[in-house]
């Protein structure tokens, strides 16, 4: 009888130490799990981000320069009429990009101009302004460009401000 009891006290004695070990690996895999959801979340944004300032295919030129300057493509392609009748293809847009200098007083910024045209799809852009408007377009030229958060406060830009483009 006295045997029954020591085997009694060892599971007694180990029965907290069961429970920790288990509330550990439940804890575990929460966080893991978490962990994997808030990822997906963020790869998700990342790549609407990336798509939102690319698109999912870009048609350029090909060239063996390292440059932002690219050789133009005609934009009379005959394959685009049939690219843009497929179901899944939203907008097909020319775009240009032109490397420069962007300069307020004496402050100066390298930065890649990209140049659209009246049938490019805004709608992203629109969506994660966070001051001012998408330039418009029109019979007559306009001055009016779309500077990034990340340029307009390094360069302490605001809507309506002037500054010089090289």
């Amino acid at each position: 009888m006295g045997n029954n009891n020591r085997s009694g006290e060892k599971q007694s004695g180990t029965g907290p130490i069961i429970n920790i070990a288990i509330g550990g690996i439940v804890i575990g895999v929460a966080v893991m799990l978490l962990s994997i959801a808030i990822l997906t979340g963020f790869q998700k944004e990342i790549r609407q981000k990336v798509i939102g300032f690319g698109g999912h295919i870009q048609l350029n030129h090909f060239q063996s320069t390292d440059g932002y300057e690219q050789d133009p493509v005609d934009r009379n392609q005959p394959f685009l009429k049939d690219l843009e009748a497929i179901p899944q293809v939203h907008s097909v847009s020319p775009y240009a990009h032109k490397a420069g200098i962007l300069k307020q007083g004496e402050v100066l910024q390298g930065i890649v101009l990209k140049g659209v045209d009246s049938s490019f799809d805004k709608r992203f852009f629109t969506e994660n302004l966070v001051e001012g408007h998408f330039p418009l377009f029109g019979e007559k030229r306009s001055d009016s460009v779309l500077v990034s958060k990340r340029i307009a406060d390094a360069m302490q830009l605001h809507t309506g401000d002037k500054f010089y483009v090289f």
